[in-house]
């Protein structure tokens, strides 16, 4: 008995020993797996966002930009009343022309053929503006467009929030748009910016370039739109709010080196239109004299939106055109219009992405009264870094209002010096302001 105790002993011993590293390893590789796999977890979070399911993605995308931006308005005298007035300046900021911003924006599956999603946009609005006497101010994070959609490859896209009309997009079409401030948006560089009165010299009066020059205005309302498939190019898009609705047909094509693309739009609002510094609808505006909003033959504003691009891939070579119409159907007023035209050259010939050069013209009628004309050129020269996301950019711009008041008179014979009708354009004469604007836009 005592000789089969100890072999079973012995036994026993030589069963612990072989199970021991076995069972030993197994738990120590139980814990570096867990460990690792942990580490793994967090340095995958560490580079992501945590979020609240994984069944609707998650993606975050934008842009942040920088500049400083220099300008001239020529005053030969200064407003008394403003003691910041100046009449040429260097400042550093942002633009309202292209702000800092950042989207979040996510889809999940309903079926094999229908997807939900949404986008949501917070912008760095600097809380102010640039003038003769201010600089913006800032910055203050707003929230933009912001909505819902359910995405059909055969039935097309719905979309429900806040967000521009549908003939919004119609304005401006341009392959030889870059990641700085876009074409036709760089009249917005010194919009803010007020023209000087000449019956009270120096004085600054509420009127600014941005009432007389550039596209007539589209804002984000929160709309039910509807986005077509695409068809051979073609795609249609319409929308409807509580005082807007809008459509649009695009195309997108070309042969061989030579891509195109155009657009057109009509919108009906019952809004005010933001084209005056009253925010009235003063395009429908006789004379100047604002029409109340609340004579129902006066309260809805037309406009038309149409524009196109060219750009020959092997030279690089691109134009685009953009015309919208802003009709008065009052009697005695003039309808709003606006050309823009852009040339350029874009390549990548240093390797490190495209260079774009280009020039561009723009003319404004009767944006805030009748028989007024504003213009704007400039030049621009782009640089993309292809490894940052990221471009660095100059542009010289020159704007004008070219009409005088001797015009303006003649036009409507109650424009006085004393401003007897209140027109904010009886005082003032041709005028203009240089800016020159260099930053970088790094985009994510």
């Amino acid at each position: 008995m005592p000789g089969t105790i100890r072999i079973t002993a012995i036994l026993a011993a030589l069963g612990a020993l072989a199970f021991a590293p076995t069972t030993s390893k197994a738990a120590d590789l139980g814990g570096d797996c867990g460990a690792d796999l942990e580490a793994r977890v967090a340095a995958l979070e560490a580079t992501t966002v945590c979020k609240g399911n994984r069944k609707v993605s998650l993606t975050i995308s934008g842009r942040v930009q920088a500049n400083m931006m220099w300008w001239d308005d020529h005053a030969a005298a200064l407003d008394a009343d403003a003691p910041f007035d100046h009449a040429s300046d260097l400042y550093f900021g942002n633009t309202a022309a292209n702000e800092s911003h950042i989207v979040f924006s996510g889809a999940g599956k309903v079926s094999s053929d229908l997807t939900a999603g949404f986008l949501m946009t917070l912008k760095d609005d600097f809380g102010g503006v640039d003038t003769q006497i201010a600089h913006q101010g800032g910055p203050a994070v707003i929230g933009d467009t912001t909505y819902v959609f359910l995405k059909s490859a055969r039935w097309g896209e719905y979309r429900l929030g806040n967000m521009y009309s549908a003939s919004d997009d119609a304005y401006y079409v341009d392959f030889g748009s870059v990641g700085t401030i876009g074409g036709l948006y760089k009249s917005l560089l010194t919009g803010n910016f007020f023209l000087r009165s000449s019956t009270d010299p120096g004085e600054l009066t509420d009127v600014t370039y941005g009432h007389v020059l550039g596209e007539l205005p589209d804002t984000n309302e929160n709309r039910l739109m509807y986005i077509s498939p695409s068809w051979n190019g073609f795609s249609y898009k319409s929308d409807i709010a509580s005082n807007t609705g809008s459509a649009a047909l695009s195309w997108t094509g070309g042969t061989g080196s030579l891509r195109g693309a155009a657009a057109v739009g009509y919108e009906i609002s019952r809004r005010g239109d933001g084209l005056s510094p009253g925010g009235g609808q003063s395009v429908q505006s006789a004379s100047s004299a604002t029409v109340a909003l609340t004579d129902a033959s006066h309260d809805t504003l037309r406009q038309l939106a149409m524009s196109a691009s060219l750009l020959e891939t092997k030279t690089g070579l691109f134009l685009t055109g953009e015309y919208s119409r802003a009709y008065a159907d009052v009697p005695g007023r003039q309808d709003a219009s606006n050309w823009f035209a852009r040339a350029g050259w874009t390549k990548n010939v240093s390797g490190i992405g495209a260079t774009t050069i280009d020039a561009q013209y723009e003319r404004t009628d009767n944006k805030l009264a009748n028989d007024t004309t504003a213009h704007l050129w400039g030049l621009g020269i782009d640089q993309a870094i292809d490894a940052a996301a990221s471009n660095i950019y100059l542009h010289y711009q020159y704007d004008s209002l070219d009409t005088s008041r001797a015009a303006l008179a003649k036009s409507a014979p109650g424009l006085t010096d004393e401003c007897t009708d209140g027109s904010p354009f009886c005082v003032v004469d041709a005028q203009s302001i240089d800016s020159l604007t260099a930053g970088i836009v790094v985009n994510f």
